[in-house]
């Protein structure tokens, strides 16, 4: 989906950092690590936490988890 102008405007306003998102984050890996995540769910997480900057691009939450559920994202 291309993103508009709108989007960004509604995201705007978003703290840079937020300590309770962070952490809301880092528990929802848990799901992630315990392979409880669809591909689609992992592919969304990374994302996210690419663009945060928590984690470098092309980079995965959990390698192995990764590797089983046979994600190619």
């Amino acid at each position: 989906m291309p993103k508009t102008s709108s989007t960004f405007k509604e995201y705007a306003n978003l703290p840079k950092y937020d300590a309770d998102l962070y952490s809301d984050l880092s528990d929802l890996g848990w799901d992630y690590t315990a392979g409880r995540m669809s591909r689609s769910a992992m592919e969304i997480y990374d994302t996210i936490m690419t663009r945060l900057g928590v984690l470098e691009d092309g980079e995965h939450w959990n390698e192995d988890c990764y590797q089983d559920h046979g994600c190619d994202h």
